[in-house]
């Protein structure tokens, strides 16, 4: 199992990709879009869980990580280093 921490901004996201023991294993600055999103997770080969910022976008995001399986969770920015 993966994990990605999804940064997100207006027209882009941060994506920094680890194993399960905290290890980086990818990165990526990619388009708010799905082929984008499509593409940089299908490459990992493993699944995925990811955690989404909450912000001005964070439901499409979401949305987006759900539609290509990578189980996302929205979290606190308040609460997340």
């Amino acid at each position: 199992m993966l994990y990605a921490g999804v940064d997100t901004h207006k027209k882009y996201s941060r994506i920094v990709v680890t194993d399960h023991l905290g290890y980086q294993v990818g990165q990526a600055s990619l388009a708010n879009d799905m082929d984008s999103f499509s593409d940089f997770f299908l490459k990992l080969g493993e699944p995925t869980r990811s955690v989404v910022e909450a912000g001005r976008d964070w439901g499409i995001i979401c949305e987006m990580l759900d539609n290509i399986g990578t189980e996302p969770t929205l979290g606190n920015p308040l609460k997340t280093k």
